[in-house]
């Protein structure tokens, strides 16, 4: 099984009975994407096709060379091909849409802010006991910062209990932000952007940027050949 070869299978425009079959030969490819040799019958039952429909759709991709033949079984037994994925025409790239930009809300009428607590004082030389009609008013007051040194906001709070010892599977505490710990080297940073190029080819220096979190010279020295770099 090649997780490459599947990568690259949802890059080929294909139709869904196609793209299923795709995935089913890359299933039994290797990264060069050699040594497919499923049998018809095995594919129909991976994909849920008829024979019929799969033996259709092996002879278009020969056709169009994303399956080369290696070793012709005859129909006695499986024949071997070697899948070559960039034979196939790709999608266009996935246009993003741009977010909605929020509102922000408005108070409605008649409602205080939230953030606005609506308190009730007595009239200056009355007492806190007098009835309703001693004419008490009300008056917002905004809620100030508590004098109280130990509190604290719960998002600065660090944690404590059964929490405070569980690690991250990278080895780092579960309270250490992923920002403040190790950096990957740039032998690390080579390699990760070298797969998503060979994953994705069409992909733009922007768009490894942005995924991978790797300066633009890393990007260039990948995208040169292998024995240039040496």
């Amino acid at each position: 099984m090649s997780i490459l070869q599947m990568v690259k299978v949802w890059w080929c425009d294909v139709t869904t009975v196609e793209q299923a079959i795709l995935m089913a030969l890359a299933d039994h490819a290797r990264d060069d994407g050699t040594k497919v040799y499923p049998s018809v019958a095995r594919t129909a039952w991976k994909v849920g096709a008829s024979r019929a429909t799969v033996q259709r759709v092996l002879r278009k991709f020969r056709s169009a060379g994303a399956l080369i033949v290696v070793h012709d079984g005859g129909g006695r037994q499986a024949t071997e091909y070697t899948l070559v994925l960039d034979a196939l025409p790709k999608k266009p790239p996935l246009k993003k849409r741009d977010p909605p930009q929020a509102e922000a809300p408005q108070p409605e009428a008649g409602i205080p802010n939230a953030d606005v607590a609506v308190t009730r004082q007595q009239p200056h030389g009355e007492a806190a006991g007098a009835s309703e009609g001693g004419g008490s008013s009300l008056t917002a007051v905004r809620p100030q910062p508590s004098d109280n040194p130990s509190y604290i906001p719960y998002v600065n709070r660090p944690e404590s209990g059964a929490r405070a010892g569980r690690a991250t599977p990278d080895g780092a505490p579960a309270h250490v932000r992923r920002s403040e710990r190790e950096p990957d080297t740039e032998a690390e940073q080579l390699r990760k952007t070298r797969i998503y190029l060979e994953a994705m080819p069409g992909a733009s220096d922007a768009e490894l940027s942005r995924i991978l979190s790797v300066p633009p010279a890393i990007i260039e020295q990948a995208r040169r050949p292998h024995d240039a770099t040496h």
